[in-house]
């Protein structure tokens, strides 16, 4: 991987790519990495997903979901070390503050001959889906992959999420797709 401080340098200075995206109604969002004190964001977020999104992104019924289990997974989501693993925000701020739109989030799950390997994961708040806000997190995120050195990236979709398989199968990567137990697992080749 190539040294944090260059790539974050980069990044904070927009040479990594344009910090704003501009959403299908019109509206403006800006992107940065997740730092831990952005907890209070992810909360804020958490009430913005639907059963469904939950699901979705955490493969487990939203029903298992419970405040300690919310309590625990922020806890965990904001410890990001942005070698290992990263997670990149969509974000817009109004007068009460920033708010958390989407997260694009990659995490090193294993590092052999063939190269280093990050599970990646997306959620977008329910109010912004069908905006291509999920895609651009992608494309930003896949970027930020290839500059951190990973070759590869694996995510884990409900078979049943055809929008998400749409959404991963948009970026026209060579990948290869495993399905068992209602899971599809996508390894992707984004070197």
């Amino acid at each position: 991987m190539i040294k944090l401080k260059r790539w974050f340098y980069n990044l904070k200075r927009n040479r990594i790519f344009k910090p704003e995206f501009t959403l299908k109604n019109g509206q403006k969002l800006y992107f940065r990495l997740m730092l831990p004190e952005d907890q209070p964001l992810l909360y804020e977020l958490r009430a913005h997903l639907s059963d469904q999104s939950l699901s979705r992104r955490f493969h487990v019924d939203a029903y298992r979901i419970t405040p300690e289990r919310v309590q625990k997974i922020i806890a965990e989501l904001v410890q990001v070390d942005n070698v290992a693993q990263t997670a990149l925000m969509a974000l817009y701020r109004d007068d009460m503050g920033e708010h958390i739109v989407g997260v694009a989030r990659l995490a090193l799950v294993s590092d052999d001959a063939s190269g280093q390997t990050a599970e990646v994961a997306v959620i977008v708040r329910d109010d912004y889906q069908q905006q291509g806000m999920g895609r651009e997190l992608l494309r930003r995120a896949l970027r930020l992959a290839r500059l951190m050195g990973f070759k590869k990236w694996v995510a884990y979709i409900q078979t049943d999420n055809l929008g998400a398989l749409r959404l991963f199968r948009s970026l026209k990567l060579p990948t290869q797709a495993h399905t068992s137990h209602g899971s599809t697992e996508l390894q992707i080749a984004i070197e």
